[in-house]
């Protein structure tokens, strides 16, 4: 059942891709801003949607894709937003099949992959907590490339298929990608980056112990400016006043 807006191109990319590998689908187009903003409301359209229609083999939703501001909460994704109140909707609707999440552009795979959607990240952190805390109805999360073509379709259905038991993919055009880790050669040498601060360095909890010691390590590392912040800001007992050139503290 794919959950969609459907204005966005990959709505119905997303309907030909199971389409064409013969998948019975139901697809629900939601409105992040009527159905997808109550949970109650939302439960009760998901299970009037699927009622008589048998069990699910899964729920793909393309909400993570609109990045518009939230109604209540403009620095929120309608999108994301969506996305929560779905997943707690389909527990309240007894639907069990596993949820995919559908976003693009959220990741990267390598220098020649910028970053295009980073707001859209933000539904790969709550699905992988959704995945440790309710594994039974998670799938995965899969970031679409740009362009909706019969290839990148035809990959999409690959990953909702079970495609090497991969649940964190990203489709691109030279193919699917997923996370790996990879063991270092112990021989080796350690790589020194030689990092050095310039600007404004912002350092948390800058008046404790320890950030007045990174302070004096980054001061004695050419760091032009340093701006220390800290639950008691000015009133903790380690600032000192504001100087050019010195470390303050800031209310954080």
């Amino acid at each position: 059942m794919p959950t969609t807006r459907a204005s966005d191109p990959w709505a119905d990319a997303a309907t030909a891709a199971l389409t064409e590998r013969g998948a019975g689908l139901l697809r629900l187009d939601v409105d992040p801003d009527t159905d997808g903003a109550d949970r109650a409301a939302l439960a009760t359209v998901v299970r009037r949607a699927v009622e008589g229609a048998g069990e699910l083999a899964g729920v793909l939703s393309l909400l993570p894709l609109d990045e518009s501001a939230h109604a209540r909460y403009p620095a929120t994704p309608r999108g994301f937003a969506a996305t929560q109140t779905l997943l707690q909707a389909l527990g309240d609707a007894a639907v069990t099949a596993p949820l995919w999440c559908a976003t693009r552009g959220a990741v990267s795979t390598g220098p020649s992959d910028p970053l295009t959607h980073p707001l859209q990240a933000q539904v790969w952190g709550l699905g992988r907590v959704a995945a440790e805390e309710v594994p039974e109805r998670w799938g995965g999360l899969v970031d679409l490339p740009q362009a909706a073509d019969r290839r990148s379709r035809g990959r999409l259905a690959d990953v909702l298929a079970g495609l090497d038991g991969e649940e964190q993919v990203a489709v691109r055009p030279a193919g699917v990608f997923a996370n790996r880790l990879v063991r270092a050669p112990w021989h080796e040498p350690a790589r020194d980056p030689a990092w050095a601060p310039c600007g404004t360095v912002l350092i948390t909890g800058g008046t404790g112990a320890l950030g007045g010691y990174v302070a004096r390590w980054l001061a004695g590392n050419g760091a032009e400016h340093l701006l220390l912040v800290s639950r008691r800001g000015p009133a903790a007992p380690a600032s000192t006043p504001s100087r050019p050139n010195s470390a303050t503290g800031a209310p954080g």
